[in-house]
């Protein structure tokens, strides 16, 4: 892989993961649900789409070649998103 392949699969991955950390919470209101059998049901789902739509995407990008170094940008985009974006920080940081 060269790269700028691998930047391009890097970068892809921080922003999937700045992504993922926002649709999180919106999807978080399903899971404070009473009914167990729903939140199960999203969750599941969520996860599901979550992993084909990356996979999806990245194969798009470097014909599907996963390495440990990526998950690490996802979570750092996620650890990202959380800390600079998230306003519910925000407001217990003020």
């Amino acid at each position: 892989m060269t790269l700028i392949l691998q930047i391009k699969s890097l970068a892809f991955s921080f922003l999937y993961g700045i992504f993922f950390a926002f649709t999180y919470k919106y999807n978080y209101r399903f899971l404070t649900s009473k009914n167990l059998f729903f939140k199960i049901i999203v969750s599941f789902f969520f996860v599901i789409d979550h992993i084909l739509l990356y996979f999806v995407l990245i194969s798009k990008i470097n014909n599907g070649i996963l390495h440990l170094y990526f998950f690490f940008m996802f979570v750092l985009g996620i650890i990202f998103y959380v800390y600079l974006f998230d306003s519910n920080k925000q407001n217990k940081i003020d």
